[in-house]
């Protein structure tokens, strides 16, 4: 009797142990999955309060009337009107909250003459034209009818070859029709990302993914 007693004690501890561990582990483990989902949201939620003024600038080269008239006009760098077209993009460049994530800004078509801003010097940076519309994913952005991303890649103007950007291509259409008259280029740099990242606590058995388009990056 007594060791049927033992056994059945043993047997009915073993029971409720198991069922504490399992339901402790299960409540650790939600516990933490909230916890990074929280941590996650805050950082994209931080991340696109980054990117809205970025992209907002964007529409705002795609559609604004003096850079069509600019466009339309082919205007001559000599020109009063290229100086003051290329003052007001300079202006709402300078006005935009994350300006210190772009990089670069060029406005532009098939003609040789186009609008240039940017933070950085380079001396790269010439023959803009023919570069960026030589780009590998030119048309893949240019033809998009979205705003359309293309991942991290290496960037084009600058003179270290491992310095990586986030590009911006869209296309500039006539007030007239839907005809394609230009497009504009935006350099992001990839510190918008690295800053917020870097603040990530994550576990060393564990690995943070960042998924953008088709690309993912750890």
């Amino acid at each position: 009797l007594v060791h049927i007693t033992l056994i059945s004690t043993f047997m009915i501890t073993l029971i409720i142990v198991s069922i504490c561990y399992t339901s402790f582990h299960k409540l650790l483990k939600n516990s933490l999955i909230e916890s990074t989902t929280a941590n996650l949201r805050l950082t994209m939620n931080s991340l696109s309060s980054n990117m809205t003024p970025i992209i907002n600038f964007s529409n705002w080269c795609s559609n604004k009337s003096v850079l069509t008239t600019y466009l339309i006009n082919n205007e001559t760098p000599d020109s009063s009107s290229s100086y003051s077209t290329w003052s007001q993009l300079r202006e709402e460049y300078l006005n935009n909250a994350s300006a210190h994530y772009i990089d670069r800004v060029v406005i532009g078509n098939d003609s040789p003459h186009y609008l240039h801003v940017s933070s950085i010097t380079s001396f790269n940076a010439f023959n803009m034209v023919s570069t960026i519309t030589n780009l590998p994913y030119f048309n893949t952005l240019y033809e998009s009818n979205t705003l359309k991303w293309m991942g991290i890649v290496p960037n084009p103007f600058s003179d270290n070859s491992n310095e990586l950007m986030i590009p911006i291509i869209r296309p500039i259409y006539s007030p007239y029709n839907t005809n394609k008259i230009g497009w504009c280029y935006l350099s992001i740099s990839t510190t918008i990302l690295t800053r917020m990242l870097s603040n990530e606590t994550v576990p060393s058995d564990s690995t943070l993914l960042l998924t953008i388009n088709d690309h993912t990056y750890n």
